[in-house]
């Protein structure tokens, strides 16, 4: 309920029109419980929600799998003075929040414990610059990683190539230099690949040639 107060002071939606005490909490839109009534996803991408997302209180349910915000407008600083800790969300399996005009920098430390992350989507956010997270290469269980446009700087690190279990890799649309690792050859899970619109130098590496689960992109 404090997840509802936050949003209706500054969104005009009415994803929160069940969103009652007279209600069950599983009942809500966008929210899925487990068979003990503890929230397990909260899924409100696309719902027209403006102003701060509030991570204080999400992070008390730490039953929580999926947590999907994308494209809405939560265009303050994702930050404030001080990083929200969402370590205590140990269970995550998917996080989007792209495209939801965030800014500041991300938390990424808070990523450390969620070794069961399956979906990391944090792409098209107006991030501050920041090189490649190290936090992320140790991700090991992650099969989408999303960082499209979101101010990635200097180099793809060779640690990327531990994320074996990766489908689908974006990251594009970013300010990242140097020579494409020969370790992202190791990915040969990869249906996706998208490295556009960077400032890659150097050949491409002689591993791409690994990747035999590549697809054409689909045309709109």
């Amino acid at each position: 309920m404090k997840l509802k107060s936050t949003f209706l002071q500054t969104s005009n939606t009415s994803a929160f029109s069940s969103w009652e005490s007279s209600n069950s909490m599983c009942n809500f839109t966008g929210i899925t419980c487990n068979s003990d009534n503890l929230v397990t996803e909260i899924k409100l991408s696309n719902h027209s929600l403006t102003g701060v997302l509030p991570l204080d209180s999400i992070c008390h349910l730490q039953s929580l799998e999926k947590l999907s915000f994308g494209f809405n407008s939560l265009n303050c600083p994702i930050m404030g003075c001080s990083v929200p800790d969402i370590s205590s969300l140990s269970q995550l399996q998917y996080l989007y929040l792209n495209g939801s005009k965030l800014s500041g920098t991300f938390p990424y430390k808070s990523l450390q414990n969620m070794i069961g992350l399956a979906h990391l989507s944090l792409g098209d956010n107006l991030f501050n610059p920041f090189p490649f997270p190290k936090e992320v290469l140790k991700l090991t269980n992650l099969t989408l990683l999303y960082l499209y446009n979101c101010s990635i700087q200097g180099t793809i690190p060779a640690e990327i190539g531990n994320l074996k279990e990766l489908i689908y890799l974006e990251l594009s649309d970013n300010n990242i230099t140097g020579k494409i690792p020969i370790e992202i050859g190791n990915l040969v899970n990869l249906r996706e690949l998208e490295l556009y619109d960077n400032s890659f130098t150097g050949k491409l590496p002689v591993g791409l040639r690994n990747l035999t689960k590549l697809e054409k992109p689909h045309k709109a």
